[in-house]
């Protein structure tokens, strides 16, 4: 019975919890997404690039091999050997990744995807709590606060605009003065 409460804990290491206090839970989950994500499709892209030349040379290397048994200049065994191990290790890493590794890396993006989408249901859960709490007025003052602030950054890049305009101009007269 115990064993089951404790059962889909998520082990969190000591390194996670840092970055989490340092850049915020939401952050953390989407910067982790992203990074996945990438890796997943860059590894995979490489693998088949890689495991397709890789065949390509194991193919001439064993065409050579065939045909030159019994000529003069016989492919020696050694480098077919070779060329047979280089393939074999690549084509083991591709198998492992495609079975093994991959399917992890979703699942871990799945699951930072559920983490971000319960941090937003709980934060938007929380704003529709403070307006329920406080009601409509609350609400609505709040939207008048946000307009009266974009009104002023409005106003202030006008007046920012005009400064700049007018310090042009001041700067156009001093150079025809100087130039006279």
């Amino acid at each position: 019975m115990i064993r089951d409460q404790f059962k889909d804990v998520k082990k969190v290491t000591a390194k996670e919890t840092r970055k989490k206090a340092t850049m915020g839970e939401k952050n953390f989950y989407a910067k982790q997404i992203g990074k996945y994500q990438d890796l997943s499709k860059s590894v995979g892209i490489s693998m088949i690039i890689t495991t397709s030349m890789l065949a390509i040379a194991f193919a001439l290397a064993l065409i050579l091999f065939i045909f030159t048994r019994g000529t003069e200049s016989e492919y020696e065994t050694w480098r077919f050997v070779v060329w047979t191990s280089i393939f074999a290790v690549s084509f083991i890493f591709t198998v492992v990744w495609y079975i093994f590794i991959k399917p992890s890396l979703l699942r871990k993006i799945e699951d930072y995807r559920h983490e971000l989408e319960r941090i937003n249901a709980q934060s938007l859960s929380k704003a529709r709590g403070i307006y329920s709490l406080y009601g409509e007025d609350y609400k609505r003052k709040q939207e008048k606060i946000h307009e009266e602030e974009k009104k002023k950054a409005e106003k202030e890049a006008k007046e920012k605009a005009e400064r700049t305009a007018t310090l042009e101009e001041n700067a156009e007269n001093d150079s025809e003065k100087g130039v006279n």
